[in-house]
């Protein structure tokens, strides 16, 4: 029995050293969870036949400028402000603040240079750069706002009052964004670990420019970049502390006039954090007799890269009828994907999602999915750009099919216009040639006849 124990122990010891290493190739890997940056990636293979340049020379002559506007929210704390721009960190915050960024780059190209640039195989020429942050609003919370009334509690009537001034002038900013596109529709970004505030709005940035510049983009900057060995711990607490404020910024944008449709695109560990708003949510409309995707106008749910255990989501997915939510879910997973990986061994797995293979899912799983017909996994056998795991925003294979379902809303199979390889039911494939351009036409740039 002594033999025994000291067997253990030193077992014990083994484990907590690979788990030691585990954590420290974490630190390194999840750095790829960094949304959007620092370059521009090369451009979209979907675009490299002109298309990406025709699609910006399209656009109003007034709308012919290179920075970027990305609305963002964070409930991050705010520790600082140099000058008009305000400093939020990664601690936590029951304040929410709102505002408007801008993102530029170094050098600072001609909007013909970038125009020509997006239909073209080209890439990686300028650095990425927040080049404003604009505070516009926010909402103060803390337990003084709060009153116990009718045995229930409640914000205080001043406080409830204040909110929904700033609620109002949340969407007053937004109403003016849609305004100036002829797309009404919101595309909201939700990061993993190991981001800072910047983080997501240069990721939305880049899909809003490849997309063609249309709709409006929401970057939500939750509290997360801690860094450190234990940094993805509090990252991952982080994200069970946002999700009450992701739940009403979602019911917010969608009450906002003029909204049309709701697009969430989620990465890494904030597809955890939106499954589970989303599921919140779906139980409260359906307990009061509604249709969760009508009432949210929830078109597009992207779960790229996701860091969440397969039968978790299973479990919201079928049993909790998650399935339906969005009237399109799709998950962008790859076997390469050397965080999820890891994050899969750390946590003893059977499978995370972002490396989910056909062959883990049962015969029944398989039915009941193909009955669905609103899911699809699509698996990226991509290598060469960006890092593993955030091959859907900068390979430009992965990145074109992104562009196919937020863009153009397309389903997946070659008569959609979506030629990925099928794999079989809800399960798809492609690879680093995926809509390659066989002949490139010339890149149309300002100007062009």
């Amino acid at each position: 029995m002594h033999c025994r124990r000291q067997l253990n122990w030193a077992g014990t010891l083994r484990l907590g050293a690979v788990q030691l290493v585990l954590f420290l190739s974490m630190c390194l890997c999840v750095a790829g969870c960094a949304g959007g940056g620092p370059r521009l990636p090369v451009t979209p293979n979907l675009l490299q036949d002109g298309s990406g340049g025709q699609q910006l020379t399209k656009l109003p002559e007034a709308d012919h400028k290179v920075e970027i506007p990305v609305l963002y929210v964070t409930d991050r704390v705010k520790y600082g402000q140099n000058g008009d721009w305000p400093l939020y960190g990664y601690d936590r915050s029951a304040t929410v603040y709102f505002g408007t960024a801008s993102v530029g780059f170094k050098p600072m190209p001609t909007w013909d240079e970038m125009a020509q640039a997006a239909g073209t195989k080209k890439g990686g020429e300028w650095e990425m750069s927040v080049f404003s942050v604009k505070e516009m609003g926010k909402t103060v919370v803390s337990p003084a706002s709060l009153e116990v009334r009718d045995g229930v509690i409640r914000f205080k009537p001043e406080i409830q009052a204040a909110l929904n001034e700033e609620k109002a002038g949340f969407q007053k900013l937004l109403s003016e964004r849609l305004a100036a596109t002829p797309r009404k529709d919101v595309f909201l970004y939700v990061h993993g670990v190991a981001n800072y505030f910047e983080s997501p709005i240069l990721r939305s940035a880049t899909m809003w420019h490849f997309m063609g510049r249309e709709g409006v983009f929401v970057a939500y900057s939750w509290p997360a970049g801690r860094g450190g060995l234990l940094g993805y711990f509090y990252d991952r607490e982080s994200g069970e502390f946002t999700v009450l404020n992701l739940k009403r910024v979602i019911k917010v944008i969608v009450a906002t006039p003029g909204v049309e449709r709701l697009h969430i695109i989620c990465h890494s560990r904030g597809n955890d954090i939106v499954t589970t708003a989303l599921r919140e949510l779906n139980v409260e409309y359906t307990a009061k007799g509604e249709n969760a995707q009508k009432a949210l106008k929830l078109q597009t749910l992207v779960m790229a890269a996701p860091d969440l255990d397969a039968q978790v989501f299973s479990t919201r997915l079928m049993f909790e009828n998650m399935a339906m939510i969005a009237n399109q879910t799709v998950v962008y997973c790859s076997s390469k994907d050397k965080a999820v990986g890891l994050a899969d061994k750390l946590f003893s797995s059977k499978n995370r999602l972002g490396t989910l293979s056909i062959e883990a899912i049962s015969a029944d799983g398989k039915r009941l999915l193909d009955e669905i017909k609103r899911v699809e996994v699509v698996q990226c056998n991509v290598s060469g750009f960006g890092t593993s795991h955030d091959y859907s925003f900068t390979h430009p294979a992965a990145f074109s099919d992104l562009i196919l379902v937020l863009r153009d809303g397309r389903k997946a199979g070659r008569e959609n216009g979506r030629p990925l390889t099928p794999l079989g039911g809800v399960f798809w494939s492609l690879d680093n040639s995926y809509m390659m351009p066989t002949a490139p036409k010339a890149a149309a740039v300002a100007g062009s006849p």
